[in-house]
């Protein structure tokens, strides 16, 4: 058996052909990224129940040609998390960003911190496709009160590719609060910094 595992970059105005390119390499399966998490539900033949919960994707498993979509994202995060921040069910945290990984984070994270968890994001707007219940806040409501909580954790894709931009200012942080960054990246990002 013979395993290999490369990125595959696909355009958002070539994704309509997914299927097409997937199959072309005769995938047994594969990992969806940013921006792709929730564009790629259409094309799966099934998905699991956290997929179906929270609307996003990360991981494609190919079996006799049916496509099953399945989201790791917030258990994968989460036992990693546990392992540095054992007593996750007394912090209040913070989640930077409402995409596919947010709501897969979110939705993990629930089963711990209700109702101490809260998730910001630019745009409120974004919060539309949102169907979890949690406390929803803008970067700037997030940036005054970061006093506030224990653990902030960035989704959105500032950090990766190059991209520099700062999406709250993280001054007022306690000392305490531990900051971590899903994009793995460079290994470093502007927020870690």
């Amino acid at each position: 058996d013979l395993s290999s595992y490369e990125a595959i970059n696909i355009r958002n105005e070539d994704f309509h052909r997914i299927k097409e390119i997937i199959n072309d390499k005769a995938l047994s399966g594969f990992n969806v990224t940013i921006p792709h998490k929730e564009r790629i539900i259409p094309y799966l033949d099934e998905i699991d129940e956290q997929s179906k919960t929270v609307g996003a994707v990360n991981t494609v498993k190919i079996v006799d040609g049916k496509w099953i979509g399945y989201n790791t994202d917030g258990i994968g995060y989460v036992t990693g998390l546990r392992q540095v921040y054992p007593d996750l069910e007394d912090a209040y945290i913070l989640i930077l960003g409402a995409g596919g990984a947010s709501k897969g984070l979110a939705n993990e994270l629930k089963k711990f911190v209700r109702p101490k968890l809260t998730v910001a994001n630019r745009s409120m707007d974004r919060f539309e496709s949102w169907q979890l219940e949690v406390n929803k806040i803008s970067l700037q409501e997030a940036e005054a009160a970061l006093s506030e909580f224990d653990i902030i954790i960035n989704t959105t894709p500032v950090g990766m590719n190059q991209n520099k931009e700062v999406i709250i200012n993280l001054d007022n942080l306690d000392s305490h609060t531990l900051v971590s960054d899903i994009v793995y990246v460079p290994f470093k990002t502007p927020i870690l910094e």
